[in-house]
């Protein structure tokens, strides 16, 4: 994962998905989750009970240069360790000669897209994402998506690797039904006893 984790202020969602996927695959498998050296956290890891965050590659502020140290070192890591399966997390261009190298040498790959990036940039930006969007899902032996809409591009791009849909996770470690916190909340903002709806957008 690229993003800066622990997060230092309040957890995107991706933050919290990767964190509970990572969480549930710890339940009987021995996990690290990898992040760059040059984004790494000054917060303690709230999970290490669970999982191992490891810090790897350059610690220089060179775009090029950090990137491709961050991936040499996950692939030496994983080779060393004899790690069994990776798992990517909505990774870009630069992150695929290693996952292909490392499928072709037995490890079992798996990729997360979670969104369209490419759909947030323009110009040489755009083109570059969206080749890393294209061609990462070929790279894997599985894909995992958020919603059918993304599960249907990754099978038209990628059409031989399986695929897998794992919808919104919820963070049950931040949203808990509290009846008295509940009662403030609505007294605080003169909503009604009757149900409060919210909606969730993929």
């Amino acid at each position: 994962y690229q993003g800066r984790f622990p997060p230092e202020k309040g957890a995107s969602g991706s933050d919290r998905r990767v964190r509970d996927i990572t969480r549930g695959v710890a339940r009987n498998n021995s996990v690290f989750m990898l992040g760059p050296f040059w984004n790494r956290s000054s917060k303690d890891n709230q999970d290490a009970q669970d999982f191992t965050i490891q810090y790897l590659g350059s610690k220089k502020s060179n775009l090029v240069h950090t990137r491709l140290s961050f991936w040499i070192h996950v692939k030496s890591f994983v080779r060393t360790n004899q790690i069994d399966a990776i798992l990517f997390y909505n990774t870009t261009l630069d992150g695929i000669p290693t996952a292909r190298s490392l499928r072709k040498n037995g490890t079992t790959v798996a990729y997360e897209i979670c969104d369209l990036p490419s759909s947030n940039v323009t110009g040489y930006k755009k083109q570059l994402i969206k080749l890393g969007e294209n061609y990462m899902p070929k790279s894997t032996n599985l894909n995992i998506t958020i919603s059918e809409f993304l599960e249907n591009k990754v099978s038209k791009a990628a059409p031989t690797v399986p695929s897998l849909r794992i919808p919104i996770l919820v963070d049950s470690d931040t949203f808990r039904h509290d009846e008295e916190k509940g009662k403030s909340f609505r007294k605080k903002h003169k909503i009604s006893k009757e149900s409060l709806k919210s909606m969730a957008s993929e």
